[in-house]
């Protein structure tokens, strides 16, 4: 009898204790539970905070400009509505800050948005340092244009250099140029040369400045060979600097046509000040793709593509 009521005492031990470790684990689920949601509650407020503060950097117009020059360095294209969603802000602030970035000279704003401005060239003894890429078959389509007795105003730059040095030596062809550069190639191929004088300006070895667009304007010439930083079929011509974007309209007003030679690299760029808008009286001869050359050909501008370029179309 001592036995079973022993046997029974161990029985409802063993029964109590697992009763027991169970009653443990459930008390430890849910306080794992109650610590967790706890946790969560205090985390709410932070992650309020962070947004609040989100805002309230992005309502310094600092930071949102910052924010957008480092997708202008990936080379993308603002667009307008884009960005105010992203951003969480008005599209009037975007267009504000778009227009801001464009006077700084970052952007070139368009309809809808805005798009990242080329990098500027290196100075020109600094590209005359480094090996000159090949632009002879450019060149010699350009110098096809050129007829004994002309008058012909030249850019300044590496392109403009290497033409001056393929000039034709026709008795009465006279060469006008703001460059010094390029009146010492034309001299050597035994051309009458005409230096426009002025301030010399490092980037492009020309001479810029309001005397120098005077002294433009008061010539007269058959073709400009202009030098090209960016070419867009809605934007135009390009340059980099301002001063030698001036220069450069003076002698297309000069001229009577304006032949571009532009590879495509510059092709579909938008340099930082505009020169002139697409015209009639405005000749591309480029080496490009047809691919790259095709949106021009919905401007007034006449197109002179290289042989090969022309089999592609």
């Amino acid at each position: 009898m001592r036995q079973k009521r022993r046997g029974q005492g161990s029985a409802f031990f063993v029964t109590m204790n697992a009763v027991f470790c169970k009653l443990v684990l459930y008390i430890a689920f849910l306080c794992k539970i109650m610590h967790k949601s706890a946790l969560v509650n205090s985390l709410a407020p932070l992650k309020l905070s962070r947004k609040a503060s989100n805002m309230l950097e992005l309502n310094n117009p600092n930071t949102r400009r910052a924010l957008l020059e480092q997708k202008l360095e990936r080379g993308e294209t603002l667009i307008a509505t884009r960005i105010a969603e992203e951003l969480d802000i008005s599209v009037d602030t975007v267009r504000r800050d778009l227009l801001a970035l464009e006077e700084a000279g970052k952007v070139s704003r368009v309809r809808g948005g805005a798009m990242p401005v080329r990098k500027p060239a290196h100075p020109l003894m600094s590209r005359l340092a480094q090996p000159a890429p090949d632009r002879s078959d450019l060149i010699q389509e350009a110098i096809k244009l050129i007829e004994p007795g002309m008058t012909l105003m030249i850019d300044g730059g590496t392109t403009m250099q290497a033409l001056a040095s393929q000039l034709p030596q026709f008795d009465d062809l006279l060469i006008i140029t703001p460059s010094p550069y390029v009146a010492h190639k034309a001299m050597a191929r035994s051309v009458e040369v005409f230096v426009i004088g002025g301030k010399l300006n490092p980037m492009g070895g020309v001479c810029v400045g309001g005397e120098t667009e005077q002294a433009l304007s008061r010539c007269a010439a058959d073709l400009a060979f202009v030098g090209i930083c960016g070419l867009d079929p809605t934007f135009g011509l390009s340059a980099d600097n301002a001063e030698e974007a001036g220069m450069r309209k003076a002698m297309i007003d000069a001229a009577s046509k304006t032949i571009l030679l532009c590879n495509e690299d510059k092709l579909g760029e938008r340099a930082r000040h505009q020169v002139a808008q697409p015209s009639q009286n405005q000749i591309l001869v480029s080496d490009a793709p047809a691919a790259a050359i095709l949106p021009f050909c919905k401007t007034e501008m006449q197109i002179i593509s290289l042989p090969d370029q022309e089999s592609e179309k």
